[in-house]
Parts: C-alpha cells; sequence; structure tokens
C-alpha cells in the first residue's frame, strides 16, 4: 500500500512528502533497494514541487529583469521540466505508467497536432516554438495533478498552500496600494497595487482563480486558525481586486461567484427570514458603524468614512466607464480586435503559427484605426503585443482549426468538472469542485478581454485546477497503467524524464539570461554608455539570438554609437525574425543612409516603414533623405510634405521641404516654406540663411542681404553665407566689401574652384576701376 494512502483524512502537505520520504528511508533499511526508495523520494518530489512551482510562478521577481513575467516564465520552465521528468523517471523505476481515463487527451493531441503544423509553417519558428513550449508544460502540470492528486488529502494540502500564497500577494499589494513598497518597484509605477505580479490586470487574472478557491476551503476547513486565515485571505483578496480597477476582472469573479453561490440561491422561506434579519441587523448597526467610521483616520489626512466613500465612488466610475466606447482602454481593445479579425480573415485556416501574432498584425491596421490609435496613444508605441482577447489570439496563431481544439480542449476541462460535480456524493470533494470549476469559468469569461492564459500565474494555477477537478472525483481508483516490462522501454521512459529536464532547465537559462542581460544593455544605454550597451546585448544575443527585440537593441546602440556600418548586421537579423517591425526599418534605412550606399535598399525599407506605420513623422523624415540622396527630388518632396502633414508646426521640417523645392527649382514654394519656418523659428541660423539665399536668387538683394548678415550673426562658424553673401556684394558692384568676404573663404575651401575665379574677377575688376 502507499504508505501516504492509509489514512483518508485530510492532512498538512509536510505530513504527505514526509510519510514518503520515511517510506524511502524505511525501503533502503528493509533491503527494499534503491529503486523503490528512489520511486518514493520522486514522489516526495512531486507532491511539493507543484505548489513550489504555483508559488514560484506567483513571487518570483528580480528588478535585475526587463519584465515582471520573465522570471516566473522562467520558473515555469524550469519547474515544469522537472516535475514532468521526476514523473517519467517514477514509471521507469515503478515498471508502469498509470494513465487516467479521462476524455482530455483526444482534444489535447489535436491541439498539439494543429499547432506544431501551424508552427511548422510560421515566419519565427524558434519563438513559435517557444510559445508552444509554454503551452506544453502547461498542458503537462494539468496532467500531473490529474494523474498525482488523486487523493483528497495531497490536493487540500496544495490548494491550502494556493491560498496562502495568495494571502500574501493581496496583503503586499495592499500595502503598495498605500504607499509601503516592500518589494522595490520601479518609480513608474507609483502606488499601483500590482503586487509581485507586475500589472492591475494580472492581479485579477490570479485573484479571480482564487477568490472561488478560498471560499471552497472555508466550506471544508473546520478548525478555528484555518478558518480565521482563511477569512483574512478572502477579506484581503476581494480588496485586492478592489483597488486593482480591473473591469473585467470584476466581471469574471462576479460569473464565477454566480456559479458558486447557485445552489444557494434557491427561495425558501428559511433564506427569507435570513435575509430579513441580516436587512434589519444591517440597518441598526449603520448609524453607529458610520459614527466610528466618521471618527476613525484614514493614515492620508481623512476619515475612514470619506476614504471608503471616495473608494466606492472611484469604483462605481470605473465600472460604467466599460459601457463608455471613448474609454481609452476600451477604444485600444476595439482597435487591436479589429486588426486581430482582419489577421484571421488573411489567415483563416492555420494562422500565423504559435507565438507569431506580434509579427504580423502591425500588417492588419488600417488607415482608420492608426488614426484612432493616434489619437488615444500620441506619440506612445504604435505596437500591441497581444489580442486582448484570448480566442481571437488563438485564433489568428492556430487559424479556426486551432481555435476550434482549443475550445474542445478547455470546455472538455469545463464538462469533465460538471459531470463529476453532478456525480460526486461527499460535501467536501463537491465544495472544492465547485470552487474549481468558479475559478476556471470565471478566467474563461475574462479571457475574452484578456490574456489570462499566457502570464505564467495566472496560466499554471488554471491548469493545476483543471487537472485537480478530475483527480479530486476520480479519488484513488487506479487509471490505465501501461507496463513498461522490459528494460528497453524502461530505459526509453528514463532517458525522456531526463530529457524533460533538461529542456526545462536549458529553456528557463535562456530565458533568464538573455533578459538579464538585455536588461543590462538598456540601463547602460540610458546611461549613455553605448559600449557597454553593445555588449550586453551580444551577449543577450548569445543566450537567445531568436528574439528580435535583441537585434533591434544592439543595432540601435551602434547606430546612436555613429557607427551604421555595425549597426547593419544585427538590424537585418531583427528584420529577418519580425518582418513588420517598423523602427527596425526606419533604423536600418537609417544605417544605409549614413553609409551613404544601398540607397534603393534603404528607400525600400523606409517605404516599409510608412506603410505600417503612416502616422509616425519619423519615418517620412528618413525616407526623403534617402530619396534626397538617391537624387529624387519629386519623391523627396513629397515625404517631406508627409511629414509636414503630420507636423505642420516643425520649422526645420518645414525649412528642409523648401530647401527640396528650391532644389527642384520651384522657387516660389521653396520661399513660401521659409517664410513659414521663419515666422516660427525667427532665430533659426540655417532657415534665416536659406531664405536669403532664395532672396537672393529672385533677385530681392536687399531682402537677402539682411537675412545673410543675420544668419552671420547668429552662426558665424557657418561660411555658406559669407559666400552668398560676397556674391550678392560683387553683383552689386561693392567690390571691395565683397573681397573681404571671400578671401577668408578661399582659406577655408583652398580647393574651391567657384571661389578662386570670383576672388580672381573681383581682383580684375578692381584692377581696372584704379585711375
Amino acid at each position: 500500500m502507499n504508505p501516504a494512502d492509509q489514512d483518508k483524512t485530510p492532512v498538512p502537505a509536510r505530513s504527505k512528502v514526509g510519510a514518503y520520504l520515511q517510506a524511502a528511508r524505511q525501503s533502503l533499511s528493509t533491503g527494499g533497494g534503491p529503486h523503490e526508495a528512489a520511486g518514493y523520494l520522486c514522489e516526495a518530489l512531486l507532491e511539493a514541487g507543484v505548489p513550489a512551482l504555483i508559488v514560484l510562478t506567483a513571487f518570483f521577481y528580480s528588478p535585475q529583469l526587463s519584465d515582471y513575467r520573465i522570471g516566473k516564465l522562467a520558473a515555469l520552465h524550469l519547474m515544469a521540466g522537472l516535475l514532468g521528468g521526476l514523473w517519467l523517471v517514477r514509471a521507469g523505476i515503478q515498471g508502469r505508467l498509470l494513465l487516467e481515463r479521462v476524455p482530455l487527451y483526444r482534444p489535447l493531441l489535436a491541439y498539439l497536432g494543429l499547432s506544431l503544423v501551424s508552427l511548422a509553417l510560421a515566419f519565427n519558428k524558434i519563438q513559435g516554438a517557444e510559445v508552444l513550449l509554454t503551452q506544453a508544460w502547461l498542458l503537462l502540470l494539468c496532467l500531473l495533478a490529474m494523474h498525482h492528486f488523486r487523493d483528497p488529502a495531497a490536493a487540500y494540502s496544495t490548494l491550502w498552500t494556493i491560498a496562502m500564497s495568495g494571502l500574501v500577494v493581496a496583503l503586499l499589494g495592499l500595502l503598495q496600494y498605500h504607499g509601503l513598497h516592500l518589494i522595490p518597484l520601479p518609480t513608474i509605477y507609483g502606488n499601483l497595487p500590482v503586487s509581485t505580479l507586475g500589472n492591475p490586470n494580472f492581479v485579477a487574472h490570479y485573484l479571480e482563480l482564487l477568490i472561488p478557491l478560498i471560499l471552497a476551503l472555508l466550506a471544508v476547513r473546520r478548525r478555528p486558525w484555518e478558518q480565521t486565515l482563511l477569512w483574512v485571505a478572502l477579506i484581503l483578496t476581494m480588496a485586492h481586486l478592489l483597488v486593482a480597477a480591473s473591469r473585467a476582472g470584476w466581471l469574471a469573479l462576479a460569473v464565477g461567484l454566480t456559479f458558486w453561490f447557485w445552489p444557494r440561491l434557491a427561495f425558501t422561506r428559511r433564506r427569507l427570514h435570513q435575509l430579513l434579519v441580516g436587512a434589519l441587523a444591517a440597518l441598526l448597526l449603520s448609524a453607529p458603524l458610520g459614527l466610528v467610521l466618521d471618527s476613525a483616520p484614514s493614515g492620508d489626512g481623512q476619515t475612514l468614512n470619506r476614504s471608503l466613500s471616495q473608494l466606492a465612488q472611484s469604483t462605481w466610475d470605473r465600472a460604467l466607464s466599460s459601457f463608455d466606447l471613448g474609454n481609452i482602454s476600451v477604444a485600444q481593445r476595439l482597435i487591436i480586435w479589429g486588426d486581430t479579425i482582419a489577421l484571421i480573415s488573411a489567415h483563416p485556416l492555420l494562422g500565423v503559427g504559435p507565438g507569431n501574432f506580434e509579427l504580423f498584425l502591425p500588417a492588419y491596421r488600417s488607415p482608420e484605426r492608426h488614426q484612432a490609435w493616434k489619437q488615444l496613444m500620441g506619440d506612445l508605441t504604435n505596437v500591441a503585443y497581444e489580442a486582448e482577447n484570448e480566442y481571437l489570439e488563438f485564433a489568428a496563431e492556430g487559424g479556426l482549426l486551432g481555435l476550434a481544439a482549443m475550445l474542445w480542449l478547455l470546455g472538455t476541462v469545463v464538462w469533465s468538472g460538471w459531470n463529476c460535480l453532478r456525480h460526486q456524493d461527499q460535501p467536501e470533494i463537491r465544495a472544492l469542485t465547485r470552487g474549481c470549476l468558479a475559478g476556471l469559468i470565471a478566467t474563461l469569461v475574462h479571457c475574452a478581454f484578456s490574456f489570462n492564459l499566457q502570464g505564467p500565474a495566472s496560466a499554471a494555477l488554471f491548469w493545476l485546477l483543471g487537472g485537480l477537478v478530475v483527480a479530486l472525483n476520480r479519488g484513488k481508483s487506479p487509471g490505465q497503467a501501461i507496463a513498461l516490462a522490459t528494460r528497453g522501454r524502461r530505459s526509453a521512459v528514463l532517458v525522456a524524464g531526463a530529457l524533460l529536464v533538461l529542456a526545462g532547465g536549458y529553456w528557463s537559462l535562456c530565458i533568464a539570461a538573455g533578459d538579464y542581460y538585455y536588461s543590462k544593455g538598456h540601463q547602460h544605454q540610458v546611461e549613455h554608455q553605448p559600449n557597454r550597451a553593445t555588449l550586453a546585448y551580444a551577449q543577450a544575443i548569445s543566450w537567445r539570438n531568436w528574439d528580435f527585440r535583441y537585434h533591434h537593441s544592439l543595432g540601435l546602440a551602434r547606430l546612436e554609437a555613429n557607427r551604421p556600418a555595425e549597426a547593419e548586421g544585427p538590424l537585418r537579423q531583427s528584420l529577418a525574425l519580425h518582418p513588420n517591425n517598423a523602427p527596425t526599418l526606419r533604423l536600418l534605412g537609417q544605417a544605409l543612409w549614413r553609409q551613404e550606399k544601398n540607397t534603393d535598399q534603404a528607400v525600400s525599407f523606409l517605404q516599409r516603414a510608412v506603410a505600417l506605420d503612416p502616422l509616425n513623422p519619423q519615418s517620412y523624415l528618413w525616407l526623403a533623405r534617402a530619396l534626397q540622396q538617391k537624387q529624387d527630388h519629386a519623391g523627396a518632396i513629397g515625404a517631406w510634405e508627409g511629414a509636414i502633414a503630420l507636423q505642420p508646426q516643425d520649422a526645420e521640417t518645414l525649412m528642409s521641404l523648401g530647401i527640396e523645392y528650391g532644389t527642384a527649382g520651384q522657387r516660389s514654394k521653396a520661399r513660401e516654406c521659409l517664410e513659414e519656418a521663419l515666422r516660427l523659428a525667427p532665430q533659426h541660423p540655417a532657415i534665416v540663411g536659406n531664405l536669403g539665399a532664395v532672396y537672393l536668387l529672385e533677385g530681392r538683394f536687399d531682402q537677402a542681404e539682411i537675412l545673410l548678415r543675420q544668419a552671420m550673426s547668429l552662426a558665424p562658424a557657418e561660411l555658406s553665407w559669407q559666400r552668398n553673401l560676397a556674391l550678392l556684394l560683387a553683383g552689386q558692384q561693392r567690390l571691395q566689401e565683397a573681397l573681404q568676404l571671400a578671401e577668408p573663404l578661399l582659406r577655408a575651401y583652398p580647393r574651391d574652384q567657384q571661389l578662386q575665379r570670383l576672388i580672381q574677377n573681383l581682383h580684375q575688376r578692381l584692377q581696372k576701376e584704379k585711375p
């Protein structure tokens, strides 16, 4: 008999792990052999490892990494690979692989098979493989929970660990909300209650799974200290979700709680009596409670009553803003959903491949949505990395077939739990099953507005609860055992287990080390240390060379260090990984322009950047310079005009357009642009001098002289104004003044033949004027 299964009474987790460890020691001392002891040790590690994974994905955070999710993602790869490896190693030792008889395998295999086909056709296959591997680890976690936690005692202890982790997460978040930061956060977060999760939406993703689970544990845990801790956890998590201000999170939790409380909502005479008594008690207590709240300080110079009233009002206003289509969050989602639907329409069957959503989405934004996004975001990023709707993103990456397979899988998980709930007689198991199902349903509702199944903390908890729903209702009944009778089969399973451990560890190391160096590179770049930034980015690429961001940042650092030739290679590699990245296209066009080579390619890249990001003036500016270098003045004029349309009050852009008009021989338009530029920037020496040059060409000598002398006073080091003024003075027969300006210029430009001829002409004319 399994030593941990002798007592059906729920016991703390340490007793289960301790039972396996004690069995391992007894096996060694009684001659059971190292194989049997190793099997018990694997059981103990699995028992402790699953809750450890949930704790790590909830709490792991390092300021040395660029994003909250990176450390959690690395922890997920490490722990899931380790746990999957232990599961197979245990099977190899025991000589049998136990599989539950559940309807989950067919949709799971269908989804993974379709994803592999989609991955084979994807643009960035390695990035897609990383995303698909993450999904595979999560599904493996579901299978581990399904097979390992059939004993209710093990499930209880795991759920207890999860609930207490939620208590700590909520406590940290509420302290942050009140200005007490136990975890160092970047200043941009202010007092946002992000806890260890990184974003108020991620907080909602996590807590909407947790709160129904805490309610379920309250129904089955009877010890006073357990009830006390669970009530504290429930109050803190509810308060944390409230101040996180996630409207979709509130909606999702409301749906989940409705499912949880539905059997208790039946109308009975006793229930009506309880309701009336509760309402009367609340009415009687409201007056003294109001006095207490009015006299209690809240710590911010206001009474507690005033602070709670403000929180209630802001919560109500936040909820009502869900129906405001002009609200920035609502409007953003509508734009992104429109882009995503256009992407799905272009790739309906198998999608663009796992992890390739962000690579293709920019190409499917219409001009109208570009304009709407610009009005919302201003000069902030024009890139969306997620669809803000999990179902749309599954359809975009896996096509409609992939979406159907994922819906089949998710539906099977929920239906299996519901089916078990209908036939379960034990009240404790029913309560836990209903609590897990309520959390799963809440998440599936929130998935229509966010990306719950991509965040490591919420996704790991979701799939763990999905597996526990099945495991709890299977009890200790044995599943179907696949015999590993031969040494070859056992060895194959043991090798597969070792490979899982190595794969998880290697990918985890690549993710963590790559992001560490990437974050260091960004820090050096902010501190204007381009050489250190370059070295750090190169190290990041050595760990994770399939991430287009790393190559882009290396190219940018080299470009900022004025090394365009060295920047070209990483920028081309970034473009090879992400073909629709407008910032990379701009930088690559700029690098080629600076090298004065491959002008046609530079123009092509910059035209693509304009098409992808048509409301960014920098794309037009660099395109105009590239076309200018190509001697395509008509094209350059069109590009400058595009930039002016986006920033009509930019004096330097107006000046550049005026110069281009002048080069193309359109002097009147050149004069108009330069005069407008002068109105905007009357002390800009280049604008003053170029307008003076145009006046000179038009024969408006008095105005030209005034402006050219003004330009000389504003920028004495710029000698071109002196040249133009010398030409003007020579034309007006003011030969001596012209000669005094021209001769210093010849010393600066000794090979300038035009200057040489001018000075020679001036000397000859002066000689003729002598008596």
